[in-house]
């Protein structure tokens, strides 16, 4: 307080003593771009200039924060899509000015995928020897609690003489990446060394009721669960990933876990209770009708629906001969359940679940909508039949992978369906939306409406997943599909030609009103940045910027006997950068 009193004085002293008027220099600022509309990668200039003693500076994306001269001009390359807001602040004294601009950046959507001249991170790598290797799914996930994403691979080793599997869980504990150097990488670590584990697939679900999402690994093959673990689950706490004992997983019923095959997982509150349960439905083995696994603090354990529930042993012949028709229905038409997804096909309160089902008619959908109203348990006997057809050209398809989300943002639940052809000379594969429609007389969902995509893939081009996210921050959500078209060979060194599409989701309204929605593809195998020779590619946001980077799983022959070596190596997205 005393010095700004005596800064003060002689201005008071001044301006007393004097009759005349004394001109305080006014403070301007101004600050302009080359370039307003700058496209991705483009260069653009931010110059500045005031009459100011000091100026600072400020950016809405923070890349141009702090001191600055008071005049100058700094180059800044285009990533961000939309505005960015560049500003100074300039001032003598007690006396300030600012000014600001704005540019906005143009960004197509392949753009959000860059990886050229990428930081890449050496991960850790992985020995098959003479054995098939295959990765079966993943996890990706903060495991430790430290805000970083982690990821969980579901790895196959696969004898090529007896087709004999042990399953191997490579876990990469991510961390900051300027923090890694070669001293102190990121933790690489197999949860199954022993291989007591045997599985296909993950389930991420709150096992015991602490409010952290675990993890379920099971197994759809009967044969090579046998003598192992079908049913493995992994704790999450600080720590990271912990593989529980075999007993963990309680099982007071009469169903038989020596030999595990499930093939369709959805969460059903399968025992009216209003807390969420896991509905697996048996494919084979010793586990071929539907059963649930229920959350508990104590631990999750198994429980069964009724009136199935009174079968022992717990099977499809079991029931069949006490006269439950449906299951002579399953054991005579060779039912076969592929894959599933819960949606709400009525507008009631419950949730659907909607089956893809191989016969030996053919391929059907058909839906379970109606319960048991005593124990609100889905009736099994009641299939909807046909309740979406197939939109394969070869009409033999049945799908390898259904979610729902929505996909037009009209508020209700779509279908995402990645179908394969069943017995065509060519294997074909197919992505279609099944967009529900909403009328004063029903509810259906049809493949007619916007969701056939441009193509269908033939067998050389293999791919069995893709991934549905807002790529651009549009408000509506996109697809991503990664695929071999010549799968990679190291032994015989044929090529690989990777491609990568990203379908768009383009939803415009005309003056009258009309809605046109499709879906554009765009392949940008060519401009992406990766190496060609990897046999599969993870998404994952590792540095936390909010763009993906990428896990590349690139095969080596490491002797003469051929024995491979798997490296995986992440590579850092340049899009935001």
């Amino acid at each position: 307080m005393i010095k700004k009193v005596l800064y003060l004085l002689p201005i008071i002293i001044l301006i007393s003593c004097s009759n005349d008027d004394v001109g305080i220099e006014e403070i301007f600022a101004s600050i302009n771009s080359s370039n307003d509309e700058p496209s991705y990668n483009d260069t653009y200039s931010i110059t500045w200039e005031s009459n100011a003693s000091q100026c600072y500076a400020q950016s809405s994306t923070g890349s141009w924060i702090g001191e600055i001269p008071t005049s100058g001009s700094r180059e800044f390359v285009a990533k961000r899509a939309g505005a960015t807001n560049y500003s100074i602040e300039c001032r003598t004294s007690i006396n300030f000015a600012n000014a600001s601009v704005d540019i906005n950046v143009q960004k197509e959507i392949e753009d959000y995928f860059d990886f050229t001249d990428a930081e890449k991170f050496d991960l850790g790598s992985f020995s098959a020897e003479e054995d098939n290797f295959y990765i079966r799914d993943v996890v990706i996930r903060d495991l430790n609690f430290d805000f970083f994403q982690d990821i969980i691979l579901l790895a196959e080793l696969q004898d090529k003489q007896t087709g004999e599997s042990k399953n191997h869980f490579l876990t990469f504990y991510f961390k900051n990446l300027s923090d890694v150097t070669e001293e102190d990488p990121i933790l690489f670590e197999d949860l199954n060394a022993e291989g007591r584990c045997s599985a296909d697939k993950f389930i991420r679900f709150d096992l015991n009721q602490d409010q952290l999402v675990d993890i379920l690994a099971i197994s759809n093959s009967p044969d090579q669960s046998l003598d192992k673990n079908g049913l493995c689950i992994f704790l999450i706490n600080e720590d990271g990933v912990i593989l529980q004992d075999d007993s963990y997983l309680q099982n007071e019923t009469n169903l038989d876990l020596s030999n595990v095959g499930v093939s369709t997982i959805n969460v059903s509150d399968g025992n009216n209770d209003a807390i969420l349960d896991l509905l697996l439905m048996g494919s084979g083995g010793s586990t071929d009708l539907p059963f649930y696994i229920q959350p508990s603090e104590d631990g999750p354990f198994i429980s069964l629906p009724s009136p199935l529930n009174e079968l022992n042993p717990y099977n499809r012949n079991q029931g069949c001969a006490e006269n439950i028709e449906f299951l002579c229905q399953w054991i005579s038409k060779e039912y076969e359940f592929k894959s599933s997804t819960a949606v709400n096909s009525d507008g009631n309160a419950d949730l659907d679940l909607i089956f893809s089902i191989i016969t030996n008619e053919g391929p059907v959908y058909s839906l379970y909508n109606s319960r048991i109203e005593e124990t609100k348990f889905y009736d099994w006997s009641i299939p909807l039949e046909d309740f979406i057809m197939t939109s394969i050209s070869s009409n033999d398809g049945f799908a390898l992978r259904m979610s729902s989300l929505d996909a037009n943002i009209d508020g209700y639940t779509d279908l995402f369906v990645l179908e394969r052809s069943l017995e065509s000379e060519t294997k074909l594969s197919k992505l279609s939306v099944y967009e529900k429609i909403v009328s004063d007389e029903s509810q259906t969902y049809s493949s007619t409406n916007n969701g056939d995509f441009p193509r269908e893939f033939d067998e050389t081009e293999s791919f069995e997943n893709f991934l549905v996210f807002d790529v651009d921050n549009s408000g509506f959500q996109d697809i991503f599909i990664s695929f071999d078209e010549f799968p990679y060979d190291p032994t015989n060194n044929l090529p690989n030609d990777k491609h990568f599409l990203l379908y768009e989701k383009i939803y415009e309204v005309d003056d009258d009103e009309n809605v046109f929605q499709e879906w554009r593809e765009k392949d940008f195998s060519d401009q992406v940045g990766l190496d060609p020779s990897s046999i599969a590619n993870y998404w994952i946001d590792a540095d936390l910027d909010g763009d993906l980077d990428v896990i590349l799983v690139i095969p080596q022959i490491i002797d003469a006997s051929q024995n491979i070596n798997y490296k995986f190596t992440l590579y850092k997205n340049n899009s935001l950068e």
